[in-house]
């Protein structure tokens, strides 16, 4: 497998992930400041609001990439396992060739 190709894929997740953690904050930050402004509650909440928010946003980043590797990683060992059967065939086939030419 190509690894720059996996290198790429990494650094690319970190930066959209970081692209998302920021736009959630930034959204988070209006929400928050909003909602305190229309409540007259103290500053504390909307902040509060905003880390919440945040956090939200990033676990659901992560689960869902998370799972996207854990279907990838599936689809490839049953790939593989394909692969092998297959191989394992061909070669039990080949050999009972040999077996009946040699018996013969």
């Amino acid at each position: 497998m190509d690894t720059h190709r996996i290198a790429r894929h990494t650094s690319l997740f970190m930066l959209s992930l970081g692209t998302a953690c920021a736009a959630a904050l930034l959204v988070a930050g209006a929400v928050a400041g909003l909602w305190q402004r229309l409540a007259g509650g103290p500053p504390g909440e909307a902040l509060l609001a905003a880390g919440g928010f945040t956090l939200t946003t990033l676990l659901a980043i992560i689960w869902r990439h998370r799972a996207r590797s854990a279907a990838w990683l599936n689809a490839l060992d049953a790939y593989a396992a394909r692969e092998i059967a297959r191989t394992t065939r061909r070669k039990t086939r080949q050999e009972g060739k040999r077996l009946r030419v040699v018996a013969h």
